[in-house]
């Protein structure tokens, strides 16, 4: 009994720990991998092709900076929330990816600017950049919030929705950020929603999902 007692105590405190604490796979070269690729951009890059890689101004990619912490993703299947009820354990709704978002802010004016997404490629056992330009509004969300509190957030993607969220513990479980709107559901941007009320809200969207592009 005391050996089962020692395992829950030792999961729940490896749950409590945020995603950047736990991030410790090939930290060093994830970081190189990033900024080896800002700096190739910013002296190859134009004002003809630099949109192309999600930069709207020649100052915004000269002034190009990697913001840290990034951010990992994490998703939330079509099936979960298909299966989801009030019993649901919400910690097990969350699969973790091997993908990081990194905001790209502009260093003169701190304003973010675009986003780049590094994925670890288990069949070449390195990580590559797999992402340019993603949601600028999602890459300036999570800059803006972990200014407020580092160190703390990952983002949870429901994929069949393409809808992000901002998410967090709070205590024994989740608060969720829209990053944008969904007027339908009264789901507001910038508000933070206890997961388990997100997930009550898009479960039945899940069930009558027919699986055709949205």
């Amino acid at each position: 009994m005391l050996k089962k007692i020692l395992f829950l105590s030792m999961a729940c405190c490896a749950a409590a720990l945020t995603y950047a604490q736990r991030d410790t796979s090939k930290f060093r070269e994830r970081e190189v991998l990033v900024q080896e690729k800002l700096s190739g951009l910013k002296t190859s890059l134009n004002e003809r092709n630099m949109g192309n890689f999600g930069f709207s101004s020649i100052d915004d990619l000269k002034n190009a900076e990697l913001a840290r912490p990034p951010f990992e993703l994490s998703i939330v299947s079509l099936e979960q929330l298909r299966s989801y009820n009030a019993g649901t354990n919400v910690n097990a709704m969350f699969i973790r990816s091997t993908q990081y978002i990194y905001p790209i802010i502009n260093s003169r004016n701190q304003q973010t600017v675009n986003a780049m997404v590094v994925d670890y490629r288990s069949s070449n056992s390195k990580w590559e950049v797999v992402s340019m330009g993603r949601s600028k509004q999602l890459a300036s969300s999570i800059y803006q919030q972990n200014k407020r509190s580092p160190n703390s957030y990952f983002i949870a993607t429901i994929l069949f929705l393409h809808m992000d969220f901002i998410t967090y513990r709070n205590g024994n479980s989740y608060m969720m950020i829209p990053v944008t709107n969904d007027a339908q559901n009264k789901v507001e941007a910038g508000q933070a929603v206890p997961a388990e009320k997100i997930f009550a809200i898009y479960s039945p969207a899940a069930r009558r999902y027919n699986g055709l592009p949205m």
